[in-house]
């Protein structure tokens, strides 16, 4: 277990919390960070929407909210909300496996809590380019 990350599975959802405190472990190491307090939540694609709507004003489903509490750099603390439901379906859209998925978007939000943005083509250029590499390593140290 990774010293501050809580991570909660709401409902029955196929996460295995032992691969996400894993991922978030070789994260710190490899970005050379550190976590006051993380919290992982896992919930289904109905509660997405609503927290989707209801904190950012956005009408529609995504894969994943982060949101940043932290006021020093390099030392996070925040929230990143993931629905499987959602990464499920992306992994069958992409012909990946789910997993590897799962691993994206846990790399996606904490590259958000590392202040990456992925708002301007040049911003996304960066943050998705430095997210598929660390996929590519992760995926490796998972097995």
């Amino acid at each position: 277990m990774v010293k501050g990350v809580t991570v909660a599975i709401l409902q029955d959802i196929p996460v295995q919390k032992n691969a996400i405190h894993k991922i978030v472990a070789f994260l710190k190491k490899e970005l050379q960070f550190s976590i006051q307090s993380l919290e992982i939540t896992f919930v289904t694609r109905a509660d997405i929407h609503s927290i989707n709507k209801s904190y950012l004003n956005h009408d529609y489903m995504t894969d994943i909210i982060t949101f940043d509490y932290s006021d020093t750099a390099g030392n996070l603390v925040g929230e990143l909300i993931i629905s499987p439901d959602i990464a499920h379906a992306n992994a069958k859209k992409y012909n990946i496996p789910y997993t590897e998925e799962l691993v994206r978007l846990v790399i996606h939000g904490i590259l958000h809590l590392l202040n990456y943005d992925d708002k301007t083509a040049p911003e996304k250029k960066i943050m998705f380019s430095l997210q598929e590499a660390l996929v590519r390593k992760s995926i490796l140290f998972l097995k």
